[in-house]
């Protein structure tokens, strides 16, 4: 050993030649082939080294024998001196990177050379001080908490949520997932298999189908079970910063501190490492991933010398190889390299037979945890469950059980208890009107909405009365003008402002909830109708349209009046027969028209997740309390993420002593793309209402037509009409229904998305257009027609006058207005369709380039309807 050697260590750097001499005399020198341990964690600290070639990382043993590198040590530093200050065993392991050479020193030696000198005793001090630093940071320079997998997979389990991060059917204390839930042959070999292969790995499924959970088992059954496992999520940074905390950084600091600017790969010593969001990698990542996992080496960013590249990757991703392929995400290097190694999923509707069996899981798993005796599930309960999508898939079911053993106080859990559906992301530009002290003190009084609820049944019972009583001319009819003229414009106009409002102070449902008050029906609507309500809606909603085009109820007071009371006799009958609202909620033709012009208002009604999931315990929103009723539409503020079912009848607001439950003025109806389970039923009565539009737009001349039309030679006019009237109303429909699937279809090529998944869900982006054409076609109807509401009222009581018919606005006016209306919703279509397809895009925002039949379709459409109205 040279004296300039020597003067290479940091510790050294200051001492002069003759102090030098004495301590290269001092010590030994010892060599280390590349792998070997110069001590293990817990031997007896005897001797102090320092490194003259090569580098050696520093290994933590946590408990259950999982070892993390926290720092390198290259040549020119230092280790071993805490066990000789403290006199306590080694708390590291030292293993070498590459062959070493250093010089030992033993106890006695150190104290009485090393120590003894005041430049070499300031320099451990400050090394010490480094140390400190540096451990009591570790890896959180990073931004990354290192989370090692233990090999017990019997693991304290946090409070799930929707997504992979959610609960997973092993993590749960006391209970061993492989004994209690069998995995299918299918999914348990292919564990074995990439158990057994260290290469890389790609896990492929929708969210929620357990992915991260496979992750971790495959680790658990490799020989790396005993190494670390971390999950990075690739969304969390950007890609440069990745490369960086990946790679690790070459820096000049003191010799111990490379600790601190250690990339994940070499943190992790032979563990694991799961890439989640995969499909984020950038291009050159990739490469740099490529090169590493081929080569067994890789460089940090602005290093000359390789590391060895010794864990094994896993990719997460939300898409299979092929679309990584097709879309270009991935470099074909990596598409080759990965091509027999694809671990794909299966969603939870493709093996729903295994659904009995997670729920029994779940049932055992939540009793435990909330000190309840819940043994069982009801058949209706358990055919709620397998009727059911479930776009959360295994997280979404961990969910729903757990709510429903929440809410249970028997050992069985029943249909009543099962709250299906996923809850929206919260974090959007709203404003809770409900801050308002005024606002809230209204919703909460016991005179809401009761006295709205009032004053519509008895105006309603009047426009009644006068539909039948009333002179049967259509320009003296006083009902006649309240239903088309006054009544609809304002139902139509308010969806804007009130979503479902209308259907809380409905006069057409009146009666029967006054009846409930005193029998309380506990029935439940049939399943069969329950299942199949969006498409019930949907058609007797499109029936009401026939009827009042084809037969022209407009003209015709008492076909009005029978309109009427067919919905109020079908309500009735439905409050008589089935509890809380079941007509309202999946019968009412009215309540499916309110309920699809409902979802773009500026309104909504929603919960504070984090309050429900964190603090309610009694769900009393929900299940009603002794002075207010539960929800009377059969839904938890908690899944309500659209305007659909919700009614604003303020019980939920009533209830909640959390004051969970928020009534937020929105930007944007952020609902129209982002709802969870989009609906062909509610696509399909979008289309018809579109279709339908021009027909009431051009109702003179369809009535025309239809009379004037010869029909197989019937000379019966009125029925000659009516069914010629019938063959074109639906005749449009069913083609306006072919047209849109064909462009979801040639959408869903362009694309490469799934058919079926495009269909259901681009009706909801034509809403604001097919919206905007009713609300021009009534507000029309208004400013022709609203002004006969005076007279016709005064003839009530006899006094005749001779109406002349005004405007409010000039013609001019009018005709702007009705183009603006239009023009608006054309415009948020347009919007609405580019999130639909941005949110469903599995990469990135969808190009403006690949929706141009969309567009082109929605504009044909939107001029079309400037040109009837």
């Amino acid at each position: 050993m040279t004296i300039a050697e020597l003067q290479q260590a940091y510790l050294f750097k200051k001492l002069a030649a003759s102090e030098l001499e004495t301590i290269a005399s001092a010590a030994q020198e010892a060599v280390y082939e590349a792998g070997e341990y110069v001590y293990k964690e817990g031997d007896r600290g005897e001797t102090f080294y320092v490194i003259t070639e090569g580098k050696v990382e520093l290994i933590a043993r946590e408990q259950g024998n999982t070892a993390c590198v926290y720092g390198h040590v290259s040549a020119g530093g230092h280790f071993g001196e805490i066990s000789l200050f403290t006199g306590k065993p080694r708390s590291l392991s030292v293993r070498t990177i590459t062959k070493v050479r250093v010089l030992c020193f033993d106890h006695e030696t150190f104290e009485s050379v090393l120590l003894a000198n005041p430049v070499l005793h300031r320099a451990f001090d400050q090394a010490l001080a480094e140390r400190l630093v540096i451990s009591s940071k570790g890896a959180q320079d990073f931004g990354i908490t290192v989370k090692p997998i233990r090999p017990s997979i019997r693991e304290s389990s946090p409070t799930p949520h929707i997504g992979d991060t959610g609960p997973a059917p092993g993590q749960t204390a006391g209970i061993n997932f492989q004994e209690e839930i069998d995995l299918t042959s299918k999914i348990r070999s292919q564990i074995e298999r990439f158990a057994a292969d260290s290469g890389p790995l790609l896990i492929t499924g929708e969210p929620g189908t357990g992915r991260k959970l496979v992750a971790k088992q495959i680790h658990l059954h490799s020989d790396k079970m005993s190494e670390p496992s971390i999950e990075l999520d690739l969304c969390r940074f950007d890609p440069w910063i990745w490369e960086e905390k990946l790679f690790g950084r070459e820096r000049d600091a003191f010799p111990y501190s490379p600790g601190r600017q250690l990339g994940v790969f070499e943190q992790l010593h032979h563990g694991t490492v799961v890439l989640y969001n995969a499909e984020h990698l950038s291009k050159g990542l990739q490469n740099k991933l490529y090169e590493a996992v081929t080569t067994g080496r890789f460089s940090t960013i602005d290093g000359k010398g390789y590391q060895p590249f010794r864990v094994r990757l896993i990719f997460i991703a939300g898409c299979n190889l092929t679309a990584l392929e097709n879309e270009s995400v991935f470099i074909p290097e990596l598409i080759a390299l990965l091509s027999d190694r694809v671990f794909s999923l299966p969603p939870l509707r493709e093996h729903k037979r295994d659904i009995k069996t997670l729920v029994d899981y779940y049932l055992k798993r939540y009793s435990a945890e909330y000190n309840k005796g819940v043994t069982n599930i009801s058949p209706d309960a358990l055919g709620l469950l397998m009727n059911y999508h479930w776009p959360g898939n295994l997280t979404e079911l961990s969910n729903v059980i757990q709510r429903a053993v929440m809410l249970t106080e028997e050992d069985q859990i029943i249909s009543e208890q099962i709250l299906l559906g996923l809850p929206r992301t919260e974090g959007r530009l709203v404003y809770n009107l409900l801050r308002i002290p005024k606002v809230r003190g209204i919703i909460e009084s016991r005179l809401y909405p009761v006295l709205p609820k009032i004053i519509v049944s008895i105006i309603f019972g009047i426009g009644i009365l006068t539909l039948f009583l009333d002179p049967q001319e259509p320009e003296k009819n006083f009902g006649l003008a309240l239903s088309w003229y006054v009544g609809w414009p304002l139902l139509i106009a308010s969806f804007f402002f009130l979503p479902r409002f209308w259907c809380s102070v409905c006069a057409l449902s009146a009666p029967g909830k006054l009846v409930q008050k005193f029998i309380q029906p506990t029935r439940r609507l049939p399943s069969i109708l329950t299942a199949n309500s969006n498409w019930i809606m949907a058609i007797l909603c499109l029936v009401v349209f026939w009827v009042e085009v084809v037969w022209n109820a407009y003209q015709s007071p008492w076909l009005t009046a029978m309109i009427l009371l067919t919905i109020t006799f079908g309500a009735l009958l439905f409050s008589i027969l089935f509890q809380r609202y079941a007509w309202c909620r999946y019968v009412c033709p009215l309540g499916g028209l309110n309920a699809i012009f409902s979802m773009p208002s500026i309104l909504e009604l929603r919960a504070n997740r984090q309050m429900c999931e964190n603090q309610c315990t009694d769900h009393a929103c929900y299940r009603g309390t002794n002075e207010t009723p539960g929800c009377p539409m059969f839904r938890h503020p908690f899944l309500v993420d659209n305007n659909k079912d919700c009614i604003l009848c303020g019980r939920c607001i009533k209830n909640c002593r959390y004051r969970s439950t928020q009534l937020n003025l929105r930007l944007a109806p952020r609902e129209l793309w982002s709802i969870q389970e989009p609906r062909h039923a509610d696509s399909f009565l979008i289309v018809a209402l579109g279709a339908v539009f021009f027909l009431m737009a051009q109702h003179g001349a369809f009535q025309s037509f239809i009379h004037e039309t010869l029909l197989f030679g019937i000379s019966n006019s009125h029925v000659r009409a009516a069914i010629t009237g019938t063959l074109v109303f639906w005749g449009i429909i069913a083609l306006a229904w072919i047209a849109y699937s064909l462009l979801c279809w040639i959408q869903a090529v362009i694309m490469s998305m799934e058919y079926q998944k495009v269909r259901a869900a681009l009706g909801y982006g034509l809403i604001p257009l097919v919206l905007g054409g009713y609300l021009a076609f009534y507000t029309k109807m208004f400013f022709q027609g609203g002004w006969r509401l005076v007279p016709n009222f005064l003839l009530l009581f006899g006094i005749e006058t001779t109406p002349a018919e005004f405007h409010f606005i000039s013609q001019q006016g009018i005709s702007t207005i009705l183009n603006i209306t239009i023009l608006g919703g054309m415009l948020a279509c347009l919007y609405s369709t580019y999130k639909i397809f941005s949110q469903r895009d599995r990469f990135q925002s969808a190009p403006v380039h690949r929706l141009l039949v969309p567009f082109l379709c929605i504009l044909a459409v939107g001029f079309a309807y400037l040109m009837v109205i």
